[in-house]
């Protein structure tokens, strides 16, 4: 079953399901939702109502069709995921989880991928006071990033940053903790 409403908007029936969808042509592009709705009249409605949101979207200068693009927050995450699903847990994990969400991610904010150049993750790097450790903990989860981007393809290798040579400052040497048994 298909429908004209109008001049590029259509609604119709696929004979596998009940629901109907809405066919929408508009700035060159075609969109095909389902309404999620078996009545015609109630399907007509949504249409029509389709028809106007992304008329006023084009009216706004915003786009049509949203493009998700990933976001460098969203694939931290996904490396901390990857770490949690590693069987044998190091300690280590713990230190990149934490810089991860308490330095890299609130200084990256909701920039995307492209976002992510040699010169902001150098920008990164030089807006801390890193001791030596906390600098490779740092390149390791750059490092985890790169690897996830490249693996999941958001980023072939080529395209991949490279880090910054980063001077980690020096850290006076502390006394061990002894514990003394009781």
């Amino acid at each position: 079953m298909y429908e004209n409403l109008d001049k590029g908007l259509a609604i119709y029936r696929q004979k596998h399901t009940k629901s109907y969808y809405v066919r929408l042509r508009i700035d060159k592009k075609e969109i095909r939702r389902s309404l999620s709705v078996s009545d015609i009249s109630e399907a007509k409605s949504l249409a029509w109502r389709f028809k106007f949101d992304m008329e006023g979207k084009k009216l706004a200068g915003l786009p049509i069709l949203a493009t998700k693009e990933l976001t460098i927050n969203q694939a931290f995450q996904e490396v901390i995921k990857e770490l949690d699903n590693i069987k044998v847990q190091k300690t280590i994990y713990d230190d990149y989880r934490l810089v991860i969400h308490n330095f890299i991610t609130p200084y990256f904010k909701n920039k995307t991928i492209k976002d992510l150049t040699s010169k902001n993750i150098r920008l990164y790097f030089e807006s801390l006071n890193l001791s030596l450790t906390r600098k490779r903990i740092n390149t390791t989860c750059f490092k985890k990033l790169f690897q996830f981007l490249e693996e999941e393809e958001h980023m072939k290798k080529s395209e991949l940053p490279t880090l910054p040579k980063v001077e980690s400052n020096k850290v006076e040497n502390r006394e061990a903790f002894y514990s003394f048994g009781s």
